[in-house]
């Protein structure tokens, strides 16, 4: 899940002590804490739990965050914002983190070599056929560049990102390996 409408999540630059903004929602039960930006606005925690019952396109109009800032190392003041709505938006999977598990291991053999992909987004990792799909080059059999591409899908996510893997090439071992060596550069 992603936050639009008129929330100001960057980071504040011109903020040279720490900080952390914590964002709420009003609730029938009371208040939930939805996310937390600490520091530069890198170290987000968002949380789920806050979601449950959000469906995406849905706005929530009673929202508001405490901003916490620590100077002279204990120093700490806060201050609340209120009169904001957020827009639960699909996640923009372009943003996603995508790893190839077996990259180490991804050498010339003269056989189909297959990534492993794994794709994370915030932190979670995503299921392939429920979060996103997979195209493009995903699978290889010469030494080389590829590149796959990691489709949205479902109701939670859009967007797409590529990534490109490296088959390597076989290393000389003999003579008797210069044949297969000059297939896989």
């Amino acid at each position: 899940i992603s936050f639009g409408g008129n929330v100001p999540l960057a980071p504040m630059t011109d903020m040279t002590s720490p900080y952390s903004v914590l964002w709420y929602r009003r609730t029938k039960d009371g208040v939930q804490l939805m996310e937390t930006v600490t520091g530069n606005g890198q170290t987000k925690r968002l949380n789920a739990d806050a979601f449950k019952d959000v469906k995406v396109g849905e706005t929530l109009e009673d929202v508001f965050c405490v901003i916490q800032v620590t100077e002279n190392g204990s120093d700490t003041w806060q201050t609340a914002i209120t009169g904001y709505t957020l827009t639960v938006t699909k996640a923009d999977l372009s943003d996603a983190t995508i790893t190839i598990e077996n990259a180490d291991t991804l050498v010339y053999s003269g056989e189909t070599i297959t990534p492993e992909v794994k794709v994370a987004y915030n932190g979670k990792e995503l299921t392939e056929g429920t979060d996103y799909t997979i195209s493009g080059e995903t699978s290889g059999t010469d030494a080389g560049e590829y590149t796959l591409r990691i489709e949205a899908m479902g109701s939670n996510y859009t967007g797409e990102k590529d990534k490109v893997w490296k088959i390597a090439p076989h290393k000389l071992s003999g003579p008797g390996d210069r044949h297969q060596y000059h297939k896989g550069v």
